[in-house]
């Protein structure tokens, strides 16, 4: 499990969760192309900063400035990956 953290700011709301996104993205895909399994975590994180008594993020021993905004867990799958057909009937392409 991977947590990524960013320092708490109100100069631009909301820009940590752009950042935090495109870091996790590139360990999903980065886990990916080593051929193994990757989830994102959000829920539980959301729970705790909205139901304090279920906050554990101390036991990350991050900054005071710092809070885990999304994690991803990284493993070996369960189940062998299998190729699949790209179904273009569900894709669309708008051009400006």
């Amino acid at each position: 499990m991977i947590f990524v953290s960013h320092r708490k700011q109100n100069l631009q709301p909301g820009i940590e969760f752009a950042n935090v996104t495109c870091i996790a993205y590139s360990m999903h895909l980065a886990a990916a192309c080593l051929g193994l399994g990757s989830v994102f975590i959000w829920g539980s994180l959301e729970a705790m900063r909205e139901i304090p008594e279920l906050d554990n993020t101390a036991v990350l021993n991050l900054p005071d400035d710092f809070e885990p905004l999304l994690g991803i867990a990284i493993g070996h799958p369960e189940q062998k990956f299998k190729a699949r057909d790209l179904r273009t009937d569900k894709l669309a392409i708008n051009y400006l």
